[in-house]
């Protein structure tokens, strides 16, 4: 199996992304995944609604970010993405004026405002210490594809 860097699609990759990053994060299951990336109910369908939500997200995310930059890596034999990786290349210090942006991917109750200050918590300590341009892998995930 060969497996090859690439830039994603923008505009056909962030479904298959978004699959990936699910499957990586639920087994073993990483809680803080579902902060950013939550399932609202129960179930496969439940479950199916959040990665489609999340694709959407995804792109409009990395459409709006000038600082955004995802690669994939693509199994040659299959086309299918084994992996993904958002990498934010900020030139200039990110803190300075920080988009005001609320979590609106929960509903506008307290769960919204527990996810407002976890999110405040996580990103303060790199707020501190990146006050000038850098580099900053912000996703990565990857797909089983018989390389373990």
């Amino acid at each position: 199996m060969a497996l090859k860097l690439q830039e994603i699609d923008p505009e056909k990759d962030f479904p298959e992304l978004a699959r990936c990053l699910f499957e990586s994060y639920e087994d073993p299951p990483q809680k803080f995944f579902h902060v950013f990336f939550p399932i609202h109910g129960t179930g496969a369908e439940a479950r199916e609604e959040a990665i489609k939500e999340a694709a959407d997200r995804l792109k409009l995310w990395h459409t709006h970010d000038p600082s955004s930059y995802w690669q994939k890596v693509v199994d040659e034999s299959t086309g299918k993405i084994a992996g993904g990786s958002l990498w934010n290349i900020h030139k200039e210090n990110p803190f300075a004026n920080p988009p005001a942006t609320a979590p609106t991917w929960f509903p506008d109750d307290g769960s919204r405002r527990f996810v407002e200050k976890a999110l405040e918590n996580h990103t303060r300590p790199r707020s501190k210490v990146a006050q000038k341009p850098h580099l900053c892998k912000s996703i990565a995930s990857c797909h089983e594809v018989g390389i373990y």
